[in-house]
């Protein structure tokens, strides 16, 4: 299946087999083909039904996932009887959310050779009125006087095609079950 991607809203471009975020979706696309260097890009997208994720014990409190090559170390708070090691699955996820809006931002600037050093993101989380959980995330992209002003919205609507937050906003279907091996 081909896919046509504007150039425009292309965030990351990396090797064959990379992950590709585009305006709409997260996809595993092979190796891109120009077919008009000007505005657009086709890839044929490969579609991956399924990646795992390995969790295991680490001792203590610690937890670990490995996924493409990488291990991703987690830890308690001494106060939950952990270690302090590394920081706590939740705030992992609450860093996913920041670090991936700060991705398209970064690209956004990047492809149009605005300098990022004074730019930051600052993620704010408000809690439930009844003070258990998250109720509100907000995100603000803090931006030196220099950054152009007709960009200002399109850098929002750059950290808003974030995948992490589009996951939230359309959740998976989560299975848990047992499995003897």
């Amino acid at each position: 299946m081909l896919t046509t991607v504007d150039e425009a809203f292309l965030c990351r471009l990396e090797t064959e087999r990379q992950i590709y975020l585009s305006r709409n979706c997260l996809l595993y696309y092979e190796p891109m083909i120009i077919i008009n260097s000007k505005s657009f890009i086709q890839f044929r997208e490969l579609f991956i039904m399924k990646s795992e994720m390995i969790v295991t014990f680490a001792g203590g409190k610690k937890v670990n996932a490995d996924f493409n090559g990488f291990t991703i170390e987690t830890d308690q708070s001494s106060y939950a009887g952990g270690e302090d090691s590394a920081p706590e699955p939740f705030s992992l996820f609450l860093a996913s959310i920041g670090t991936c809006a700060g991705v398209f931002v970064l690209s956004f600037c990047q492809s149009r050779g605005i300098p990022t050093d004074d730019i930051r993101i600052v993620q704010t989380h408000y809690a439930k009125e009844s003070g258990r959980g998250i109720g509100k995330i907000e995100i603000a992209i803090e931006l030196p006087e220099s950054f152009p002003e007709k960009y200002k919205d399109a850098v929002i609507s750059a950290a808003n095609l974030c995948a992490v937050k589009r996951h939230i906003m359309e959740p998976p279907e989560f299975v848990v079950k047992t499995v003897t091996r």
